[in-house]
């Protein structure tokens, strides 16, 4: 019975990252909300940037009250305002301020009740394979974007509305967050054996904690500034126009399959070599967008290999903050290392579209972008003595 709860809640975990890991394809939803209510690129925007803000903070929030709640409250609290965020999308009549409140604010803050929640509790239950079993768990969040994608492209197809598809996405993917959260319990040594926490104090002091919070800066930097730029960069440089579209899609797979590649890669030669690997692979890929990235082939790959060495970054330091402050401490500390992609976030597709706007070309952001993953692959090295032995 044990054997098969443990594994439950890894495949449970895994489906509600699924479903709170869509918002990374709300693209899907901005020519609908431009074409039927008039809004302009920049407000559909603030939507999503609003979620990531929310997500972020609600991270930090939700890993200080893990402990106190537990995983599968928390996830309840997840579903419960996923589908009240949804819900108040699909009766706004296209109004702003109630499609950021619902989507942005209720729907972001979801995220991050649910996210830590199932990044926390499977690796309770397979402590010798916490880079592995993380990688599995991440993966549906990095899969997120491709079911939605599809989900809602079929639904758009059919005729139905966007409000139509917000309310239908509050029914489904709320009732599976729902149902999948009330097997996510921690193991029973885990709930009743005493916990040594860390105090957040004494890891803000900690040389490791700030290691770990700028390579994975380094990484996330790289990665975004990609992501937000991919299409125009690959028109850029003379890709067809499908094969552009089509890039998108394989960053999305190569976000998913990366996180289990490199969670297994963890478990077999330790995070250190793991997060140089990870990174130089991020930095040689993005580089060679600059020379490849009007080759149709090319950029399909690259675009694969760049979406993998991303999405490295969410499996590698999660299993690192394990490694050194312990499986039980990685709710409460990951999330203020998780911080550091919120930065990035902010920062790299903004440092992609103004490089290019002065220079007329994605040769300068690019490069760096690729300085930017060689540093975090160099400095995994040279500080490596602050790494866990694990």
């Amino acid at each position: 019975m044990k054997n098969a709860r443990k594994y439950l809640v890894v495949i449970s975990s895994f489906f509600i990252m699924l479903c709170l890991g869509g918002f990374y394809g709300f693209s899907i939803f901005v020519p609908p909300l431009r074409q039927e209510y008039g809004f302009s690129a920049g407000q559909t925007q603030v939507i999503l940037s609003l979620i990531i803000l929310s997500f972020t903070v609600s991270f930090v929030i939700a890993g200080k009250l893990l402990v106190k709640l537990g995983p599968r409250i928390s996830c309840i609290i997840s579903a419960v305002l996923f589908s009240s965020g949804y819900i108040l999308a699909s009766i706004s009549q296209g109004r702003l301020g109630l499609l950021v409140a619902g989507i942005g604010l209720l729907a972001g803050t979801a995220t991050g009740f649910g996210y830590v929640s199932c990044l926390t509790t499977p690796v309770q239950w397979f402590p010798k394979k916490r880079g592995t079993i993380t990688g599995i768990a991440v993966a549906g969040f990095g899969a997120g974007a491709i079911l939605l994608s599809f989900l809602v492209s079929s639904l758009f197809d059919r005729g139905y509305s966007v409000l139509f598809v917000f309310r239908a996405l509050a029914v489904a993917y709320g009732s599976i967050i729902f149902l999948c959260s009330l097997v996510l319990v921690p193991p029973y040594k885990v709930q009743n054996n005493g916990v040594r926490l860390v105090g957040m104090g004494q890891v803000l002091k900690d040389k490791k904690f700030w290691l770990l919070f700028w390579l994975m800066f380094f990484g996330t930097f790289s990665g975004i500034l990609v992501i937000g730029n991919l299409a125009p960069i690959g028109l850029f440089y003379g890709a067809d126009n499908f094969y552009a579209v089509l890039a998108i899609s394989m960053l999305s797979i190569g976000n998913f399959s990366g996180r289990i590649f490199w969670g297994r890669m963890t478990d077999t030669i330790g995070t250190k070599r793991a997060i140089f690997a990870a990174q130089l692979s991020l930095a040689v890929s993005v580089g060679l967008l600059i020379l490849l990235g009007g080759n149709n082939a090319g950029l399909v790959i690259l675009s694969f290999l760049v979406g993998a060495g991303f999405g490295s970054n969410f499996v590698l330091f999660a299993a690192e903050v394990c490694n050194t402050y312990s499986i039980q401490n990685l709710g409460r500390i990951y999330p203020f290392v998780h911080l550091s992609y919120g930065i990035s976030g902010i920062m790299g597709p903004l440092a992609g579209g103004y490089f290019f706007d002065i220079g007329g070309t994605y040769l300068y952001s690019l490069a760096i972008a690729s300085i930017f993953a060689f540093l975090g692959s160099v400095s995994a090295i040279i500080f490596s003595r602050f790494f866990s032995k694990c």
